[in-house]
């Protein structure tokens, strides 16, 4: 997606002892202020690849308050992952939380 497109956030998160990092952006339609579209792209771990992909696939379809409401806790229960890797997968939830806030910011 167009970075500086009017309808669209991006955000990106790190972790820098796991070496992960997660970019997602959002497209959001204006008026019901739903989210319409939800790419990501990650590097570092498995963890976090599924992470921002399971992320991106739940943004879509809700609405951005909803967006800010989506828990890390979730993502780790839906991946199954152990309490130790809950903050890889966090990183992906504050990507899009980020995604969220610079697309309010641009209205």
């Amino acid at each position: 997606m167009p970075r500086d497109a009017p309808d669209v956030g991006t955000g990106e998160a790190a972790t820098r002892e796991k070496d992960t990092i997660v970019r997602i952006q959002v497209r959001v339609d204006r008026t019901p202020r739903r989210i319409d579209e939800a790419v990501f792209k990650a590097s570092g771990s498995d963890i976090a690849i599924a992470g921002g992909s399971l992320t991106a696939e739940r943004l879509v379809g809700t609405t951005v308050e909803e967006a800010r409401e989506m828990s890390a806790l979730t993502i780790v229960a839906e991946l199954a992952l152990p309490v130790e890797q809950a903050t890889v997968a966090a990183v992906a939830v504050a990507a899009a939380r980020h995604a969220v806030d610079e697309w309010e910011r641009k209205q």
